[in-house]
């Protein structure tokens, strides 16, 4: 039962909602999506409005997006963009993470000013190579700044290296139709990378947020790290996020056709039925910390366009954030 109460507009009629055999839950919260987010040329993700829209439809009040910064464009400025791009179209709450691919003394000194501002977290990358990769120095030394600063770092954790070599090899033997695209994401990838993330993590005692983990083998290595930082009476925080798409569909779909493939051609890609269920299994154990969604939806159009120059031109993402609660 609602009593009536008085607020700047008038008295609020009182009114009763029948709940019964309903569920009643506070508006929820996406740790990590990508609304409009731009790439190349004109091409941008599903907008920050129906995105949004989505969002609310679902039962999400607020995400928390990734301010994504240009060829030398400051951690400030690429937050004051994020932010107008936001304006005026976002209809839920939002913050955002910051990612970093300069670790230049000049960037890293802005860490500490934006986590002031109320932006304390940051991301980088072990994928991608000559694009956002981070090499362990260079992560380290991210690391450092992000501890200093009381905050924390999230980390995409998949082998740049190894992954343009897997690459590589399915180009050069014209295997390039999206059925391929997991096979440039082996599963050796990301195993390998939550474990150099975690020592590292370790070794700095930054706080770690390890992103979109999607096999068994890396809940292992997430488990070992935590193990040994206790061994070592270290309280560094180590956790981990799983998303929804890794929990609802596995590595079929990439033999289901090609507008299937296309669909499910996210990075790390989907996995099999077996990894669903672990991670499943992980998230209700409290293994995993963090259900989000990594909201990056294109159309299907855009995709299969993309796709005519190879499955490593298609635009990774999957939708969600309307789907994570309900």
């Amino acid at each position: 039962r609602i009593e009536p109460w008085n607020s700047p507009e008038g008295p609020i009629p009182d009114h009763i909602i029948d709940v019964r055999d309903r569920w009643i839950l506070p508006g929820a919260v996406d740790a990590h999506t990508h609304f409009g987010m731009p790439l190349k040329g004109d091409l941008k993700s599903l907008g920050w409005r129906e995105s949004s829209e989505a969002a609310l439809l679902g039962g999400t009040t607020t995400v928390i997006d990734f301010a994504n910064p240009s060829l030398g464009q400051s951690l400030a400025e690429t937050v004051v963009r994020w932010q107008e791009a936001a304006a005026h179209r976002c209809l839920c709450d939002y913050s955002l993470h910051v990612t970093v691919v300069d670790t230049s003394e000049e960037r890293l000194a802005e860490i500490p000013s934006l986590v002031a501002a109320g932006f304390p977290t940051f991301k980088g990358f072990l994928a991608y190579k000559g694009r956002l990769m981070l090499e362990p120095e260079r992560m380290k030394q991210l690391m450092v700044a992000v501890r200093d600063a009381g905050a924390m770092l999230l980390v995409h954790a998949e082998d740049g290296e190894m992954n343009a070599q897997a690459e590589g090899v399915l180009r050069d033997t014209g295997r390039i139709a999206p059925r391929w695209h997991p096979i440039a994401h082996p599963p050796e990838s990301e195993a390998k990378a939550v474990s150099e993330a975690t020592a590292m993590a370790i070794e700095t005692r930054c706080p770690l947020l390890l992103v979109h983990l999607s096999l068994p083998a890396s809940l292992d290595r997430l488990q070992d790290a935590r193990a040994r930082a206790a061994r070592q009476h270290e309280k560094t925080p180590i956790l981990g996020e799983v998303c929804l798409h890794h929990l609802l569909a596995d590595d079929e779909l990439y033999q289901a056709g090609h507008q299937a493939a296309l669909a499910a051609i996210c990075s790390p890609p989907l996995r099999d039925p077996k990894s669903k269920r672990a991670l499943t299994d992980a998230l209700s154990r409290g293994t995993l910390n963090i259900l989000s969604t990594d909201h990056c939806e294109f159309p299907l159009k855009t995709k299969s366009q993309a796709a005519e120059g190879g499955f490593y031109q298609v635009p990774n993402g999957c939708g969600g954030v309307g789907e994570r609660v309900v």
